[in-house]
Parts: structure tokens; sequence; C-alpha cells
């Protein structure tokens, strides 16, 4: 007990503020960096699956249609 009062230092509540205040918005960053990361490969995985699927589409228009030759 005696050694926590001995090295007791009085720090200003600013300082101890900006520090919380620092380190929370550091794991935000990653945080936040990380979600951008799995959202833009999310939306790249479901644009080439929508593409594929209009891509199908349009080739099973164009297969469906009758081939009429006037000769």
């Amino acid at each position: 007990m005696d050694y926590l009062q001995i090295s007791q230092k009085s720090v200003p509540l600013q300082c101890v503020f900006h520090s919380i205040r620092f380190k929370v918005n550091k794991g935000w960053s990653k945080a936040l960096l990380l979600f951008l990361c799995l959202y833009v490969t999310f939306y790249i995985f479901i644009w080439k699956i929508y593409n594929k699927a209009v891509s199908l589409q349009q080739n099973r228009k164009t297969n469906d249609e009758p081939n009429i030759t006037i000769t």
C-alpha cells in the first residue's frame, strides 16, 4: 500500500481523456477499415453474380428466339 502512495503522480484530466479518445479513435479506424474492406469485397462478389445472371438471361433470350430465314 505504501508503494502505491509513493508512485502516484498527478496527471491533468485533459491528458487522461485525450489518451482515451486517441485509443478509441485508433480502434475505430481499424474497425472501419476492416468493415470497408469486407463491404467492398461483398459488393464485388454480388456485382459478379449479378453480371453473370444478366449475361445468362441475355443468352437465353437470344437462344429462345426462333431463327426465321427467308430464302
